[in-house]
């Protein structure tokens, strides 16, 4: 993919089976399967940094961040990425 141009990343976490998304412009491009459940702690979250090392945090900016409180499927992944398209010129 091409720097210097809007991505809507997506990543869905289907807790059910174990498998994690990840979406670039509404198209699959990769599954992980989470072998540990995940657990409930009272650390920061952080977007777009890292909170042990500063050397990988993004050089950008995020336009838009979203979450769901259900699993979207490929259908509304696709449309959400429609969505905004047009607001991005792509």
């Amino acid at each position: 993919h091409e720097y210097d141009a809007w991505k809507m990343i997506t990543c869905v976490f289907d807790q059910p089976n174990s498998v994690i998304k990840f979406y670039i412009n509404g198209i699959g491009v990769s599954n992980a399967t989470r072998t540990s459940a995940l657990t409930t702690n009272t650390s920061r979250f952080f977007v777009g940094a890292n909170s042990t090392a500063s050397s990988r945090e993004l050089n950008g900016h995020i336009a838009v961040l979203q979450f769901f409180n259900s699993v979207l499927n490929d259908n509304e992944i696709q449309k959400l990425f429609s969505s905004y398209k047009g607001r991005y010129g792509i």
